[in-house]
């Protein structure tokens, strides 16, 4: 009940996407008094798929949340083409965002209402269809017993962790996100749904700007840009 005391000062700009790129311009930011980037220069660009690598606990996750806006820079700039991230309006932004972890949440309906869950607008099945067949679990969901209309079970349990991240992708890739974000999303698949997975953001990346976190070497076989964290 009670308003939050942080004042919102991103501006009123609508988001249409990245044209060109996402620039960290002498990026720095701390946790603690330690610095996790420190005068960063770096673009992630546009139809291109931006990796960033390192180990665990370096900033990976850190360097996705300035991304996302959901974290602020302590010095320095986060610039969206020629403009600073906070010109745009917190929701048009932030709502071009499609974001999967590596413990992607299922609740206990059905596999068709995980896919649509937190859709903008009404998808049609034949959508929903289209973007399974491209990860290769459209004909295994349909031969369970109840199809598309089988429960997941509590935690999407019922399912196996590569089936659950790629229900878990289509249902951010069906709102058709301006920025794509995969934090150790591939993690749980095995080598074959991970052929699958990468395959498919070769195809999409003309559409999107895709950054990935990830600490798998097969993932860099597909990247055209790597930052690794130090």
């Amino acid at each position: 009940s009670k308003k939050p005391d942080v004042y919102d000062d991103w501006g009123n700009k609508k988001f249409n996407g990245v044209m060109d790129h996402i620039e960290f311009k002498d990026a720095t930011f701390s946790i603690n008094k330690r610095k996790i980037l420190n005068k960063l220069n770096f673009k992630f660009e546009r139809n291109k798929i931006n990796v960033i690598i390192g180990k665990s606990g370096s900033g990976k996750t850190t360097l996705v949340d300035l991304v996302t806006g959901l974290t602020e820079l302590e010095n320095g700039q986060l610039k969206i083409d020629n403009f600073n991230i906070k010109d745009f309006s917190k929701s048009s932004y932030l709502n071009s965002i499609g974001y999967v972890d590596q413990n992607p949440f299922l609740f206990n309906d059905t596999i068709i209402n995980n896919i649509k869950w937190g859709s903008k607008s009404n998808i049609s099945k034949n959508k929903i269809y289209k973007l399974t067949k491209e990860l290769k679990i459209h004909d295994l969901i349909n031969n369970l017993p109840n199809g598309y209309n089988s429960s997941v079970g509590d935690f999407g349990n019922s399912l196996s962790g590569g089936e659950r991240q790629r229900i878990a992708i289509a249902r951010t890739l069906i709102n058709d996100p301006k920025i794509l974000i995969l934090d150790e999303a591939t993690s749980q698949l095995d080598s074959k749904s991970q052929k699958i997975v990468m395959s498919f953001l070769k195809k999409i990346k003309k559409d999107t700007t895709i950054i990935m976190v990830t600490h798998r070497k097969e993932t860099l076989e597909i990247a055209d840009k790597v930052l690794e964290i130090n």
